[in-house]
């Protein structure tokens, strides 16, 4: 008997999937695509070919602080810079010659300072925008909660792509750094 009764359950069951039922929509599922993509999406481009974002500086100096916020386990300097996206291959070669120069100078030390952010210590909470001065196409970004420390950023267009060439005291002439 209870053979029975569960083949019945079972039978019923089957025959209620598969009774052709409407949808909310009055459209049959075999006319919807499938419209989600194993791509990632890339964000929009809300620069034109000649218009700078300061907002890639931002996302620069916050991702390098993040870094520079694990401590031990951060990426070092030179590796971190050259796997950056975000900066011009200048800014790479700049970076590398004038810390590996200042390693041969004084090897204990080297710079003694992080030329990226051309201090000791930096605000671990990240930066905001502050200004963008387009005629000099430089940045100027403040601790989020330490704003008077100060940065300049130097970006330039490179493909149709804005990119930092310039940040601290790399790439960015003395009377364009921000003041200490």
């Amino acid at each position: 008997m209870r053979h029975i009764i569960l083949t019945v359950i079972i039978s019923t069951l089957f025959a209620c999937n598969s009774s052709p039922r409407p949808n909310s929509n009055a459209v049959e599922t075999s006319e919807l695509t499938d419209t989600t993509s194993t791509e990632p999406e890339q964000p929009e481009r809300i620069e034109s070919p000649t218009e700078l974002n300061p907002e890639i500086a931002v996302g620069f100096i916050n991702s390098y602080v993040e870094n520079a916020n694990k401590m031990r386990e951060a990426v070092e300097i030179r590796e971190w810079v050259n796997s950056s996206e975000l900066v011009t291959d200048n800014f790479k070669t700049e970076l590398v010659n004038m810390i590996n120069e200042a390693f041969e100078r004084e090897p204990d030390y080297g710079l003694g300072f992080d030329p990226i952010l051309d201090a000791q210590d930096y605000p671990e909470e990240g930066f905001l925008l502050s200004n963008y001065d387009s005629t000099l196409n430089i940045a100027t970004v403040t601790g989020k909660q330490w704003t008077s420390f100060v940065l300049n950023i130097k970006l330039t267009n490179q493909n149709d792509r804005t990119l930092v060439d310039g940040c601290g005291v790399v790439n960015i002439p003395e009377e364009q750094r921000a003041e200490r």
